[in-house]
């Protein structure tokens, strides 16, 4: 029996020969700004539920500059200079969250998640970075503002932590909440309602990949893309 992980059938999907050249280094691509905010947003969930309170706005600044500043010599200016921008931008979009969301909702929130389900041969998981309980059951998907919210919806990650959620969890609908870090400190979020309909879907196509996968099919996607892709030289189309 498999075990695979939703970004590993994600990027298999987008292209079988770009998986097949990383397969035993690929990783999730995170950038410093949206991984610090999904770092600072797991503590406040975390303080939460272990105190019962919520963490103050105070606590979040020292949470980023930790972050930010961690690897930072502050005796370079140039190098302080630019950790403070980013720290500002980051701030400026955890804002719109911190006041919008974590000190409006009740919701009790679990963070770093791991959730699994046997699919035919194949066991596919994942780790949740925000789970809430409630009617209906939310997830949190972080990502860089700009990406198409169509594309989000058919997101393999997206729709599968969904999948994941609701079979695990045993509800029908399961909202998606996908909240987008500007490069600027802006911020978006837009839900997504899946029902029981939408994860039948999911779980016929994230079959048919798993399978694909497993018969070693490698043929290359012919995409905008590949003009920068590492492989470009190798890949035989």
């Amino acid at each position: 029996m498999s075990y695979l992980t939703l970004p590993s059938l994600r990027a298999f999907a987008e292209c079988p020969a770009y998986y097949h050249f990383l397969q035993h280094t690929y990783d999730t691509p995170t950038n410093r700004r949206v991984a610090t905010v999904i770092s600072v947003v797991k503590k406040c969930y975390m303080l939460a539920t272990e105190t019962g309170y919520r963490a103050s706005w105070k606590r979040l600044l020292g949470w980023v500059d930790e972050e930010v500043f961690a690897e930072v010599d502050v005796h370079d200016p140039e190098a302080f200079k630019a950790a403070r921008t980013l720290s500002e931008r980051i701030l400026r979009a955890l804002s719109v969250w911190y006041h919008e969301v974590y000190m409006t909702e009740d919701q009790e929130a679990f963070v770093d998640l791991d959730l699994s389900m046997e699919l035919g041969q194949h066991v596919i998981a994942d780790c949740l970075d925000v789970i809430q309980v409630g009617d209906p059951v939310r997830v949190t998907v972080f990502t860089e503002v700009g990406v198409e919210p169509f594309k989000m919806y058919n997101d393999i990650v997206v729709r599968g932590r969904a999948w994941l959620t609701a079979r695990n969890l045993g509800c029908d609908e399961v909202a998606v909440r996908i909240i987008g870090i500007g490069e600027r400190g802006g911020l978006t979020m837009e839900t997504l309602r899946l029902g029981s309909a939408e994860h039948r879907r999911v779980s016929s196509t994230l079959l048919h990949i798993a399978t694909s996968m497993e018969r070693g099919v490698r043929y290359p996607s012919r995409r905008e893309s590949c003009g920068s892709c590492p492989f470009n030289r190798r890949c035989i189309l």
